[in-house]
Parts: structure tokens; C-alpha cells; sequence
């Protein structure tokens, strides 16, 4: 107690309430709790030939780390948009992340948080774990850039920031070709 919410509970049983095995123990994997500190207390009731008892635990959950990526950041022209895509990785099972991703430029915010598009883990995941990504499209001033990408977090996934990624933004020039004419009979 209280009872874990459970993705899958064990066939024929309430949640919370396991069968115990030969060896006497009772499990279940896929309980999904949100991180916090919490207080659980397992109850065995007890049958003809052993006694109940009951066994408290508190532990914390605290949110899986994430690292942030991008790829696809080009140099560029003043006026004109970049584009490129941040991927959110983590090494956990669990559900798809949630929330959104705020670019950076010299670690300033630029433009729009985007909501990241996130997957729960899976066999068929590139690595097995849930990810997600975003895609950006971001005019930059002249001068240097330094492009980051910020994710906010959610109740199951802490926050990161991706490493920041050098970009040129030069500022339009007009120049001829040639750059001389001569003319040998001028008017």
C-alpha cells in the first residue's frame, strides 16, 4: 500500500496484490511511479501454516537523466533561417518524455519553446530506450552564434541542455566580377 499504478499487472490479480512464488516472493516489472519520496508498506496476510507479517520501505525516485544532441546546424546568412533537429536521449524503459525544447543563442532564448515529439521505449527504438526529438527553424543576427538547445523536463525526465554548437552567421556583401573595366576610348 498504496498500490503502484501498473502497465501491466500480473493476470487475475488486483493491483498492488501479487501471488508469492514457490521460493515465496511476489514481484511485478512494470510499475510506473512518478518521482518523489514515498512510504510503501508490503502486507502478507498470512495462511494455515505461517504467521502474517508486514514491511515498510521508503525510498525516492528521482527523474531518469537526459543528454540533449543536435545535428544538422548549418553556418547561414543574416536574414535567412536555419534549421536543424534536437534529439532527446535517456537511458530508460519507460514511458515517451514529454514537455518542450527552448533554443539558445549564447545562452539566450530564441524564439518559441517547441513540444518534442517523444517515444517510450521499445524494441524496435533505435537503442531500445525512450527518446524524442524537435525541429527548429531559427533566423540569427550577424556575427557568431552559439547554438544550444534547452529541454524542460517532466515529472519522469530531468532537464539538460545540450552542448552548444559554433555558427557563423555572416552578413550579406555585394561585390563585381570583374572588379575593374577598363575602357580605351572613354565618352
Amino acid at each position: 500500500t498504496p498500490p503502484p499504478p501498473d502497465q501491466a499487472p500480473p493476470p487475475n490479480t488486483i493491483p498492488g496484490s501479487y501471488p508469492l512464488n514457490s521460493q515465496g516472493s511476489a514481484e511485478d516489472w512494470f510499475v510506473q511511479i512518478p518521482s518523489g519520496q514515498y512510504n510503501l508498506t508490503a502486507s502478507y496476510a498470512g495462511d494455515n501454516s505461517y504467521n502474517p507479517s508486514q514491511s515498510s520501505a521508503a525510498f525516492t525516485i528521482t527523474p531518469a537523466p537526459t543528454t540533449v544532441t543536435l545535428s544538422g546546424v548549418p553556418s547561414s546568412y543574416a536574414g535567412t533561417v536555419i534549421g536543424f533537429k534536437a534529439n532527446l536521449n535517456t537511458q530508460s524503459s519507460g514511458v515517451a518524455p514529454t514537455g518542450t525544447m527552448q533554443a539558445l543563442n549564447n545562452g539566450a532564448p530564441v524564439g518559441f519553446p517547441v513540444l518534442i515529439n517523444g517515444f517510450a521505449a521499445s524494441p524496435s527504438a533505435p537503442n531500445g530506450y525512450a527518446d524524442g526529438w524537435a525541429d527548429f527553424s531559427l533566423p540569427l543576427p550577424p556575427g557568431p552564434a552559439s547554438v544550444a538547445v534547452q529541454y524542460s523536463g517532466d515529472s519522469n525526465y530531468a532537464g539538460s541542455t545540450s552542448p552548444a554548437s559554433t555558427v557563423s552567421v555572416a552578413d550579406f556583401s555585394v561585390s563585381a566580377n570583374p572588379t575593374t573595366i577598363s575602357i580605351s576610348t572613354p565618352g
